[in-house]
């Protein structure tokens, strides 16, 4: 089944933001490296504003542990779901793309919307849980921990035996 790796808004506001992000930003890397020595499609994923001058702030730019290298794609989008308003469904079906591995920040925001769109589409969708985080978020005045909302989000995309994305380690996905 041919694979590629989505990057997801692995930009420097995000890994400011999100729960251990050090870890989740080697574990990122050590994606890509996969990726990269397989020979495997990857796709860089990066929210912008639209705004030029914005975009170029050091908030917007992709962290250094998934910069793109030479010849690889990116995607830039203005929504959660990294489908919408983009050329990536059209770049897989032209690469022939039928599983998306997925990781990134946040997963409850543009991972998940990324996740449930793919499936949408038909692809088969897994997801480096080691590979996302999240942020804290508040709701009805609590916070809840970022912690929680990342295994909170990994564990609805893998619900009723992973209807919505098989979910694994980067070393499981890597070894297995």
């Amino acid at each position: 089944m041919k694979t590629a790796l989505l990057i997801v808004d692995v930009q420097n506001y995000q890994v400011m933001n999100s729960v251990n992000s050090d870890i989740v930003c080697g574990k990122v890397r050590e994606a890509l490296d996969f990726f990269r020595e397989s020979g495997l499609s990857i796709f860089h994923i990066r929210h912008t504003s639209g705004d030029a001058q914005d975009d170029l702030s050091f908030e917007k730019k992709i962290h250094d542990s998934a910069a793109p290298a030479a010849g690889e794609t990116l995607i830039e989008k203005k929504y959660p779901n990294a489908f919408k308003n983009t050329d990536l469904l059209a770049r897989l079906i032209a690469g022939g793309i039928q599983r998306i591995v997925v990781c990134g920040m946040f997963s409850n925001m543009c991972v998940e919307a990324t996740v449930r769109a793919g499936v949408d589409f038909g692809f088969k969708c897994v997801v480096l849980h080691d590979a996302c985080s999240a942020m804290p978020i508040t709701f009805n005045g609590s916070e809840i921990a970022g912690e929680v909302v990342h295994r909170t989000t990994m564990a609805t995309l893998n619900m009723f035996g992973g209807i919505y994305a098989d979910l694994k380690s980067v070393d499981e996905f890597i070894n297995g």
